[in-house]
């Protein structure tokens, strides 16, 4: 089992901050109270009220940073999904020790890559934005996949400015299989896209420059290039191919 890193976050630190305050000032109200319990100076009343109204602000605060953080603009589905998606993702980089350290507040803590995650109105596809940071480890050894739990990456990519790592996302509980009843049917779905793009499923398109087909005996592959070779044929231009299959 994966040792899990004790360092925290800066947000887990400001919860845990924010979560002093709160008792602190509990605890100062309910010893006001009692102060006044016995001195009989009749203010229970307002140091209450006070306590409230200053708990009150705390709560509101925060939701407001959660809401903006997790776009609740876009729904509230939508705003879950984020957030459930976000904190997954933030572990899995704790759990592979992938961050940069810094000191903040006189201690130590684990400054994570910035995280953007982008999902259709679907929910069924999405982008994951991750920041670059350049520390010397490779982000393949973040379990993604993992994390997104029912999502899986599509393929991935760095940003034209290399300040992100792009993984286009798709979740797996969707049937994305196209089916053709005639061969009329496949062509006009082949016409769809220009002489050097070749359609993969409902969502995924290819640029044929170069392809690999990794799965296990018996997952398709060679339904699979048959498809893109018959989509091939169908294109108003004569391709060069060459097959490479590697064996054990």
């Amino acid at each position: 089992m994966m040792k899990q890193n004790k360092l925290r976050t800066q947000r887990k630190q400001n919860t845990i901050t924010i979560l002093g305050i709160q008792v602190v000032l509990i605890l100062f109200a309910f010893t006001l109270y009692y102060i006044d319990s016995q001195l009989q100076l009749g203010v229970s009343s307002y140091i209450i009220t006070s306590a409230l109204s200053v708990l009150l602000i705390i709560y509101i605060n925060q939701f407001i940073i959660w809401a903006i953080r997790n776009k609740l603009i876009k729904g509230i589905k939508y705003s879950y999904l984020h957030y459930i998606t976000m904190l997954r993702i933030r572990q899995a980089f704790l759990d592979a020790n992938y961050f940069n350290k810094r000191i903040y507040f006189n201690k130590e803590i684990a400054k994570l890559p910035k995280i953007k995650v982008e999902f259709d109105n679907s929910f069924s596809k999405g982008k994951l934005f991750i920041e670059n940071i350049n520390i010397n480890k490779n982000i393949g050894e973040v379990n993604i996949s993992f994390a997104l739990n029912r999502f899986i990456v599509d393929r991935s990519y760095l940003s034209n400015d290399e300040n992100y790592y792009i993984f286009e996302i798709y979740d797996s509980n969707i049937n994305h299989q196209l089916h053709f009843n005639y061969l009329e049917d496949f062509v006009q779905k082949t016409n769809e896209f220009d002489d050097y793009t070749l359609f993969v499923d409902k969502s995924t398109s290819m640029t044929l420059y170069g392809a690999l087909f990794v799965g296990q005996t018996g997952s398709g592959k060679t339904y699979a290039l048959y498809s893109l070779i018959l989509q091939m044929l169908n294109k108003n231009i004569s391709y060069h191919i060459y097959f490479a299959d590697p064996k054990n």
